[in-house]
């Protein structure tokens, strides 16, 4: 994306976010709310402290804007750095918002208020805003000046830059090539030369779940397993907590008795159901191994003469046993955990807020911390797990290298 593009976009935002806000606030044009509010605040009533973050949010964007502007080489490096410290102001932003709503929550007629509500609906969807167009400025690509192929308005120009001055004899064209060259031969050192990176997590899952589509049918008796399975179990709490009740509270057998019948019932379909769901996952994804095994073979064979040149047998043939069977146990582990996960999570929220949307929002405000922390644990697993398929299979080079030459 365009530097400029980028800047624009990230500037009208900023200035939208500010005049909503502080219209959402005024209620409008009482502009002498400021002046009330600073003179007399209270946590349950002013809503000062919530405008207050619509210029830690402008602040952050802005400063990111200038440094991109300015340094377009280095700026959209350094933004990205800074990406989980965004998401992670962004993220106190939106509890702060909650917090202050569940304050509100005191004062029924505060809560019912339609300018606060949109408050705090516009401070949650602005901050969600601010980590996207955050990200639009890191993936803003740096400006690099084509001196072998400049556009023809330019050409005269750098074409006198690039020769210098003849008369002096300075030799400015040559001097200038082999800043060129040593500019490139830098920027293939250290990866610059637009490499195929690292396909994204998203699309090697994708690419992965391709090669499924023969077991669809399959799958799907595993996913409706796995809905029933997720469904009993969420009701196994709530029946768990109306047996207690029944004890404690009724001191009744006929209230313990009713959902101890019930809970009985739904923990031996949930226990039929989960093996069912495992086994036909099992089956899927080991079927999916051995047509990966199959594709990498028939590549294998395939290959030129020079790519047995430079990689080793007992690197091949690790990538051949152990990182297929590695890469279809991880898909089905994953696969199988976040349908799980998110059915399940699915009926909890429901259950929750039914019973209490306040402790429900309360439960929530520590969930985008713990979010931050998996994100790092998941990198650092990510790269644990890519060392250790490195190992193994510079192992298995070294161990097929000595027995072959056991011989000699």
């Amino acid at each position: 994306m365009r530097v400029v593009v980028a800047v624009c976009c990230n500037l009208l935002f900023i200035v939208v976010d500010i005049v909503v806000t502080t219209v959402l606030y005024i209620h409008g044009t009482r502009l002498a709310l400021f002046k009330e509010d600073l003179l007399n605040f209270d946590m349950f009533h002013s809503t000062l402290d919530i405008w207050v973050t619509v210029l830690v949010r402008a602040s952050w964007l802005l400063g990111a804007c200038v440094g991109v502007w300015r340094n377009t080489a280095e700026g959209p490096k350094r933004v990205s750095t800074c990406d989980s410290l965004t998401i992670f102001l962004c993220l106190v932003i939106m509890v702060y918002a909650i917090t202050k709503l569940l304050l509100f929550s005191e004062n029924g007629a505060s809560l019912s208020s339609p300018w606060f509500l949109s408050l705090f609906t516009w401070t949650c969807v602005s901050s969600l805003a601010t980590v996207f167009l955050w990200k639009v400025l890191a993936a803003v690509k740096p400006l690099r000046r084509n001196w072998k192929n400049p556009p023809a308005s330019e050409s005269s120009g750098i074409k006198d830059q690039l020769l210098g001055s003849e008369d002096d004899g300075s030799g400015g064209h040559a001097e200038r090539e082999e800043e060129v060259r040593d500019e490139e031969q830098s920027d293939k050192e250290n990866g610059k030369k637009e490499p195929k990176g690292e396909a994204p997590t998203t699309a090697t899952v994708g690419r992965l779940l391709k090669y499924c589509k023969k077991d669809a049918g399959l799958l799907g008796v595993a996913f409706l397993f796995l809905l029933i399975c997720a469904f009993c179990e969420a009701f196994i709490p709530y029946y768990t907590g109306q047996a207690i009740d029944g004890i404690v509270i009724h001191k009744s057998m006929a209230y313990f008795t009713q959902p101890i019948v019930i809970l009985s019932a739904l923990a031996f379909v949930s226990s039929i159901t989960m093996g069912v769901r495992g086994g036909v996952f099992s089956l899927t994804f080991a079927r999916l191994n051995v047509r990966l095994r199959n594709l990498l073979f028939r590549s294998l064979i395939h290959q030129e003469m020079g790519f047995f040149d430079e990689n080793h047998t007992g690197d091949i043939i690790s990538r051949l046993t152990s990182d297929t069977t590695q890469v279809s146990d991880l898909i089905s582990e994953n696969i199988n955990l976040f349908l799980r996960s998110l059915v399940k999570s699915l009926g909890y929220c429901a259950f929750m807020f039914t019973m209490s949307w306040k402790l429900s929002l309360v439960t929530f405000m520590g969930f985008p911390f713990i979010a931050i922390v998996s994100k790092f644990y998941g990198q650092y697993y990510k790269k644990l797990a890519k060392d250790v398929q490195n190992a193994l299979a510079q192992a298995n080079k070294v161990a097929e290298e000595c027995i072959s030459s056991m011989k000699t």
